[in-house]
């Protein structure tokens, strides 16, 4: 039986079912996280489908998808007019996002959730290194292991004019971090920046007051680390 209505796709059958019926070209803003889903077997009939791109938004988020998951969504041609991607809480770690990075078809991308993705700094340095980045304009990595040589390669990224949002909170970014924040060169579009829980101290909050790079950004989050009554004034003044 075909069926449309994504609430119902549970298992790979269902999910297949679904395509079938034409789900993907009445559904191009498509929710499928939290199904506990596990393996590439799942991401494989979304990635082959006839009908994908007819995608604009696609949530995978909160699943069990590693990298031969992201294999296959990084390849998968029928993705190229794919706007949001949300793969945020799967398991895909520096390999899946390298495969990812790598991708000749994510090009159009405006929307990245990696949060909670177990990413490190390598991952972080494939992505500023990707054209994939060219795009986007919110990229979302909290919750992560990034420390200070994944920031400054993001900061110093040739591909991330156009980022506007970029969520850092929950990483072991330290005051070295926040220093290769402010510091960047490669973030001229930034408005909103989130960097809370990311172990900041008061030379964090100075380093990011006295900065010349952060002309547009208007929110900074900086709540649960230790910064200081003097750090939070000087940023106040600045922003």
């Amino acid at each position: 039986m075909w069926f449309t209505n994504p609430e119902l796709v549970k298992t790979r059958e269902d999910l297949e079912s679904f395509i079938r019926g034409g789900g993907l070209r009445v559904h191009p803003t498509l929710d499928l996280s939290r199904r506990r889903w596990e393996g590439s077997r799942f991401a494989r009939p979304i990635a082959e489908a006839l009908d994908a791109p007819a995608l604009r938004e696609l949530s995978l988020a909160q699943n069990r998808l590693g990298p031969p998951a992201a294999r296959l969504i990084a390849g998968a041609r029928g993705l190229a007019a794919l706007r949001s991607l949300d793969l945020a809480g799967n398991p895909l770690g520096d390999a899946g996002v390298a495969l990812l990075a790598g991708s000749l078809h994510l090009c159009a991308l405006r929307f990245l959730d990696l949060s909670g993705c177990d990413l490190g700094d390598d991952a972080a340095v494939a992505l500023a290194g990707s054209p994939i980045l060219a795009t986007v304009e919110t990229l979302r990595l909290g919750g992560n292991r990034i420390g200070a040589r994944g920031v400054a390669a993001l900061a110093g990224s040739a591909h991330a004019a156009q980022l506007r949002r970029l969520d850092l909170g929950g990483n072991p970014l330290g005051d070295d971090g926040a220093r290769r924040l402010a510091d960047a060169k490669g973030l001229p579009a930034l408005e909103s920046l989130d960097l809370c829980r990311a172990g900041l101290g008061p030379e964090a909050a100075w380093a990011l007051a006295s900065s010349t790079s952060g002309a547009h950004l208007r929110t900074l989050r900086l709540k649960r680390n230790h910064v200081d009554g003097g750090g939070v004034r000087a940023l106040a003044a600045s922003l």
